[in-house]
């Protein structure tokens, strides 16, 4: 084997797992961060997940119809 591809590969590999790591945590902080507003909003306010997923979706339908109405 080539010493230059094998250190080549090598970096390139730690790059990538370097980058899968870096989005794993940022996914698993997101998760947590939306996990634990919706557990306050259900105990504090009694707004249910299903309310806040009603809202999300009307929020982006509402973005998308305004897009639409532009182009």
């Amino acid at each position: 084997m080539n010493p230059i591809l094998f250190v080549a590969a090598l970096i390139i590999t730690f790059l990538v797992f370097g980058w899968l790591v870096r989005v794993a945590r940022a996914t698993l902080s997101l998760a947590i961060t939306v996990a634990i507003l919706v557990f306050l909003l259900q105990i504090l306010l009694g707004i249910g997940p299903g309310e806040v997923w009603q809202q999300v979706l009307g929020f982006w339908n509402g973005i998308l119809n305004f897009l639409q109405g532009i182009f």
